[in-house]
């Protein structure tokens, strides 16, 4: 599946934290606030490490850390996929969330060089699954006429909380760097909680990567 050496270092790993596959993974989230069940699909040799948020590494200054991080592999090229599950996304959340992602690829870089890979930080993809999106709800009628005026001539202090939520590329920030990530939204069903993602659907193109 994957070269001897990738195979070596994954006989060093938990099974109970790591997985492997071509097939699917299924990423469960059971705490409450972010109670989830998300089927990926793969179409590349893949591994996922779960439960990082309560198995981080503890070296780095931001402690919080989202709940998955996949590694793919496509014709010999790596990438990262980092997923965080949330019942809701409102503005003070979604704050949470993008230190969340920040903890998780600190995180995807040490595991990285555990598994003796490589990859390039344009080949990151950040996922925010959700239930509910308190930043950009259509039935609420104030959000709706904030976004049909001009953003752009708005100035900093008085721009919406969230905006970047809409953003196809989120700034993932780190003590030194500024990492621009293409970002995805999986809406997730509103009652169980549950949803299915085709991980190549959503893959970067030769002009993004």
């Amino acid at each position: 599946m994957f070269t001897a050496q990738v195979e070596k270092r994954l006989e060093e790993l938990d099974k109970n934290l790591v997985e492997c596959s071509e097939d699917s993974f299924h990423l469960i989230e059971r705490k409450k606030e972010g109670e989830a069940e998300l089927t990926v699909k793969l179409q590349n040799a893949s591994i996922l490490f779960k439960s990082l948020e309560d198995k981080k590494l503890q070296y780095f200054e931001i402690k919080k850390c989202a709940d998955f991080v996949l590694f793919e592999c496509k014709d010999d090229v790596w990438y990262v996929h980092i997923f965080e599950m949330k019942r809701s996304i409102g503005p003070k959340s979604w704050e949470t969330v993008k230190e969340q992602f920040a903890g998780a690829l600190l995180n995807a870089l040490a595991l990285a060089g555990a598994l003796g890979i490589m990859f390039q930080l344009t080949h990151i993809i950040v996922y925010s699954c959700y239930r509910n999106d308190k930043i950009d709800d259509s039935a609420n009628p104030a959000k709706q006429r904030l976004r049909m005026s001009d953003v752009r001539e708005r100035s900093p202090e008085v721009r919406e909380p969230g905006l970047d939520w809409r953003n196809e590329y989120l700034l993932i920030t780190l003590k030194r760097d500024v990492i621009s990530c293409l970002h995805r939204k999986i809406k997730l069903d509103l009652e169980t909680g549950e949803g299915i993602f085709h991980l190549h659907e959503n893959m970067p193109t030769a002009r993004e990567a």
